[in-house]
């Protein structure tokens, strides 16, 4: 459940990032609960 809120809003935006070939979820990101990324605009 914690992986699910973390990637709610990636998980509909990293299929989109070409370039991107993996992500990783860190121990920092679970505690603070934030696995925001800057992401490149498609185009």
């Amino acid at each position: 459940m914690i992986l699910e809120e973390l990637m709610l809003d990636l998980m509909f935006h990293l299929p989109s990032q070409k370039k991107l070939k993996e992500f990783e979820v860190t121990r920092e990101m679970v505690e603070k609960r934030n696995a925001s990324v800057t992401l490149e605009k498609a185009g």
